[in-house]
């Protein structure tokens, strides 16, 4: 019997329009397998992105009155965490507002980076799937991620979909791929769906939609909430 190969790299998909006909594709990629540091670093980088600094100023419920109720059927607080950290927010002194407009910005500075660099670090394409074009109008092979990210640096959706597949090839079981692949085709098709009847471009579906396209740190909150077993999202509630 042939021995089994465990390679560098696994083989998988993300969902890319091609920018001539509009229709969605499925694009084969590659992502990193994983060493025991490597895993480590991305935990720890996720978990901040995740559940940054910021976040722990204004997710704070009080004890006394609402804030602690929950729904006997649902079990969810019956007070959104929106509604608390706009609560926060108006309790905070000028200095404290400061303080935290300040840890904000770089909060998300450290999200987009986390973002851009886990694809530039951990994902790759095969020779002749994605091709770009230069200033003179040449054509380039993307191969890396660091070519993928120079093409769509502040695409978040694109990147979130790529930051999904690396912690989903490194952490789930075959058959929890196949839930996950499936979770988040339906949701990549809501989004198409959304921005038809809309009639949006993709960074206004996302704002009708609730997403704060501008900010990386809600994105991965609300987008990575999806997160396969094996790698604790502590900011998710």
């Amino acid at each position: 019997m042939a021995p089994i190969r465990i390679g560098r790299f696994y083989p998988t998909t993300f969902a890319l329009e091609d920018p001539e006909s509009g229709e969605i594709r499925t694009v084969p990629c590659r992502v990193r397998r994983f060493n025991k540091e490597q895993f480590e670093t991305f935990k720890a980088d996720y978990a901040t992105v995740t559940d940054p600094p910021s976040n722990r100023v204004l997710l704070v419920r009080r004890q006394e009155g609402d804030e602690q109720q929950r729904d006997e059927k649902t079990g969810q607080f019956t007070v959104s965490d929106a509604k608390i950290r706009a609560r926060r927010l108006e309790e905070l002194t000028p200095d404290q507002r400061t303080a935290y407009d300040t840890q904000n910005k770089a909060d998300e500075a450290f999200a987009e980076q986390f973002f851009r660099q886990a694809v530039i670090d951990h994902v790759t394409f095969p020779d002749g799937v994605l091709e770009a074009e230069d200033e003179a109008g040449a054509v380039i092979v993307i191969r890396t991620g660091a070519e993928f990210v120079a093409q769509f640096p502040s695409r978040f959706d694109l990147l979130n979909q790529l930051t999904l597949a690396i912690i989903r090839e490194n952490t789930m079981s075959p058959d929890e791929k196949k839930v996950q692949r499936s979770l988040s085709a339906l949701k990549s098709s809501y989004g198409r769906q959304l921005q038809e009847v809309l009639g949006a471009t993709p960074a206004a579906t996302a704002d009708a939609a609730g997403s704060a396209a501008s900010a990386p740190s809600d994105i991965a909150m609300a987008t990575l909430a999806t997160t396969p077993s094996g790698l604790e999202v502590v900011g998710s509630r």
